[in-house]
């Protein structure tokens, strides 16, 4: 199991550079987003990170800023992970179309990385973030899929707070899962988020399930509902069952997973051609190729590289 450990901070940066290098951190070690503050002297930030297997503990203490993760920045770099921030100090608010939340230190809120948002933190802050990739937190451990941000309160987050700082802290020891879900402090976690009452229901689980298995197959010219009813031991018709309590089908499931990939990897190698990457995730022409890809992302291939 890989453990990597990363400590960065504004500190040494010029005021009028610190938001840029945040951004990029974020853009790398989190999520994409766009920042702001109204602090004359710039965003005075630092951050403490722990990768352990599939799940990343951050620490983050800062002044006063907002954080913004729009509709642009999904389109950009489109968001695969669950996060549940825990407030230690200070006070916050989080915005999306879900409506508004206020959190107060010791309250967490739960939230997905693929809905905009604007976080922002009214006051000089701190908060631990735990993120856990989707088909980790939905596949693997079970959890129901996070539609809308949901705040914890202090009492629910104590536990989750506790997992988090012992990992930080390095007192984390791996567990029986950790090689797919990060150790004793993930087990933890997923234990306390299925207590909060996060149970999926059978159709959100083997929606669940089918998701992470098309991930894995994206390159598999043999990726087709049927096949994938086999791998998963289940029949088409409760396939589609499953796909259609998430309102699609399963094949259109299959095109936007390998749309979605598709523009990760033309952003990811400017230098690849338009056709390999078509012919990497099994489109029949680089014309059915580009017109899928426009009609999900309102661009052409060419016009989102870079």
């Amino acid at each position: 199991m890989t453990v990597l450990s990363t400590t960065v901070s504004t500190a040494e940066i010029s005021p009028g550079e610190r938001i840029e290098f945040w951004e990029h951190w974020n853009s790398s070690s989190l999520v994409g987003l766009r920042c702001s503050t109204l602090l004359a002297d710039g965003l005075r930030v630092s951050a403490r990170q722990r990768a352990w297997g599939d799940v990343t503990f951050t620490e983050i203490q800062g002044d006063q800023h907002t954080v913004e993760r729009s509709p642009q920045a999904l389109r950009q770099r489109p968001g695969d992970a669950l996060f549940v921030s825990i407030l230690t100090s200070g006070s916050a608010f989080f915005a999306s179309p879900g409506g508004m939340i206020v959190a107060h230190a010791g309250e967490s809120i739960l939230y997905s990385t693929d809905q905009p948002y604007l976080f922002g933190f009214d006051r000089a802050m701190s908060q631990l973030i735990l993120t856990v990739p989707m088909d980790v937190a939905y596949g693997d451990w079970g959890l129901a899929p996070a539609d809308r941000p949901r705040l914890l309160t202090a009492e629910q987050s104590r536990g989750l707070r506790a997992a988090a700082t012992a990992a930080l802290a390095g007192e984390d020891e791996p567990g029986p899962r950790a090689g797919s879900a990060g150790g004793a402090a993930a087990d933890a976690i997923s234990a306390l988020l299925l207590d909060l009452g996060g149970t999926s229901s059978p159709l959100a689980a083997l929606r669940a399930r089918a998701l992470a298995a098309v991930r894995r197959r994206l390159g598999d010219p043999r990726l087709a509902p049927a096949s994938l009813a086999e791998e998963l031991g289940v029949s088409e018709r409760q396939l589609r069952r499953a796909f259609a309590d998430g309102g699609q089908s399963p094949a259109a499931a299959i095109q936007r997973e390998r749309l979605e990939a598709a523009r990760r990897r033309l952003r990811g190698d400017p230098r690849l051609a338009v056709s390999d990457v078509a012919a990497e995730f099994c489109f029949a022409s680089p014309a059915h190729f580009s017109r899928a890809f426009r009609a999900h992302h309102g661009a052409t291939p060419s016009a989102l590289r870079g």
